[in-house]
């Protein structure tokens, strides 16, 4: 197969999937990210005197971004494609990234006003950057977890929320509006306003400088270590560590319905590759007998579309030979098609699979074979017990001639 078509869909899509493809867009998308750090920290906001060398990598980052958009768009097909809301926000950024380079950079040297267009769009750039969470799965797993996790966040924060409320006021009242403590500085700037005894509670929660808010506190009470700790205690140890327990939970909840999803993704692109197959070998089949012989397979397995099928299947062109083996007697004999397939679907899952189907493939050649030789036993027992009545005929004849 000498170049792509539309039935190249399932190889293209194993491509694009696959973690070479993956990582290396994943690259240049990063690399494209530093660059642009790098330009604005070089060039600054004023870019019209910027080297031709900027131009010349906008220019090629926006061909390989294209290029990458137009092989999953052949590979997916643009209905489905485009089905993706992260499809048609990808689409738009290299639409923005080709009219940057073909188009407004152009413009911007002569329009102050498309000068600032450009700028934003080429902010939007950045947004590419997004990507990363669909490319690297850690990163999709941290943001799927969290966003799963905000109603618990919502409450949990709402529960801090009273905490902070009831404990600023108690605070307040007892420290911030106190007559007694209207000349200490220090409480009033901790305590004075219930806003500032939120922020104090804050504060504590987050346990930044603590000390310096418990201190002046416990110096005109000194029973308040028990506020303070039991405040601690409960917000930041208990409440905060529970929240971060909920997170991931729902991180490792999402990350089976992920590996449940990939399986199943996987199983519709084994079937896939594996009707691709079947196509293919049904081609050669030019008796039409749903079989081929040892010539046929050494044929097929040259043939690029059938190796790619069988990569899909995770099956080494080298392993055909084995394959071939188990579900036949000899190299003389044809191999049905769907026992092949049948074995390419099931030989490479894990080695018990492997093993059992050699073994029920051996037993059906021993089967084979015991009857052929049961076949030959009893045509000899049979010819035998022929021979036999035929001499004691004879016998009887010959005695009875010798009696007349």
């Amino acid at each position: 197969m000498d170049g792509l078509d539309w039935d190249d869909g399932p190889s293209l899509r194993r491509t694009i999937k696959g973690n070479g493809f993956q990582l290396g867009i994943g690259a240049v998308i990063v690399l494209n990210a530093v660059l642009i750090g790098v330009e604005t920290e070089v060039v600054g906001a004023d870019d019209t005197n910027a080297s031709p060398l900027w131009f010349v990598i906008e220019v090629v980052f926006a061909v390989v971004f294209s290029v990458e958009l137009a092989l999953k768009v052949w590979a997916y097909h643009v209905r489905p494609f485009f089905s993706d809301v992260a499809n048609v926000l990808d689409t738009f950024l290299v639409v923005m990234a080709v009219a940057d380079v073909c188009i407004l950079s152009h413009l911007g040297e002569f329009d102050s006003g498309v000068l600032t267009v450009l700028r934003i769009v080429r902010l939007c750039r950045l947004c590419r950057l997004l990507r990363l969470l669909r490319i690297f799965r850690e990163l999709w797993l941290m943001i799927a977890g969290l966003a799963s996790s905000t109603r618990t966040l919502f409450w949990g924060s709402s529960l801090m929320f009273i905490i902070f409320y009831v404990c600023a006021v108690f605070l307040t009242r007892v420290f911030g509006k106190d007559s007694r403590y209207s000349q200490n500085e220090d409480l009033q700037r901790r305590f004075g306003t219930l806003f500032q005894s939120m922020f104090s509670c804050f504060m504590l929660l987050t346990m930044e400088g603590w000390p310096d808010i418990a201190e002046p506190v416990m110096k005109e009470q000194p029973a308040m270590w028990i506020f303070f700790v039991g405040f601690i205690g409960f917000t930041s140890c208990a409440c905060l560590n529970l929240l971060m327990a909920v997170i991931c939970d729902n991180i490792m909840t999402v990350a089976r319905h992920e590996e449940r999803d990939a399986a199943e993704l996987a199983e519709e692109e084994r079937c896939d590759a594996l009707e691709d197959l079947r196509r293919k070998l049904v081609a050669l089949d030019f008796k039409g007998t749903g079989a081929l012989s040892f010539e046929d397979f050494a044929l097929a397995v040259r043939d690029p579309g059938v190796v790619s099928s069988l990569r899909g299947l995770r099956v080494d062109s080298r392993e055909i030979g084995d394959i071939l083996e188990l579900i036949t007697l000899d190299e003389t004999s044809d191999v049905s098609i769907d026992e092949f397939l049948y074995c390419c679907k099931h030989a490479n899952r894990c080695m018990t699979a492997r093993d059992i189907l050699s073994i029920k493939y051996e037993f059906i050649a021993l089967s084979r074979s015991m009857y052929s030789r049961f076949g030959d036993l009893e045509r000899k027992l049979l010819d035998g017990c022929d021979a036999s009545s035929s001499e004691s005929e004879d016998s009887k004849n010959v005695g009875a001639h010798d009696d007349s």
